[in-house]
């Protein structure tokens, strides 16, 4: 086994604050996806701010 993992990362920045209704659906499907990629198979890490999700990082 390696002791090595590769890493990747995607940044995106919100059009308008996070808190606008047109990021709604996006804010609450979240913690349901980051539990379902924590679960996955060969899950190492992810980038978790105050809010168990990374939106509150600048």
């Amino acid at each position: 086994m390696t002791v090595y993992h590769l890493a990747q990362i995607n940044i995106g920045r919100f059009a308008v604050d996070p808190a606008d209704p047109v990021n709604a659906d996006f804010m609450t499907a979240l913690d349901a996806i980051n539990a379902e990629a924590e679960a996955a198979d060969g899950f190492i890490w992810r980038l978790v701010g105050e809010a168990n999700n990374a939106t509150d990082i600048r």
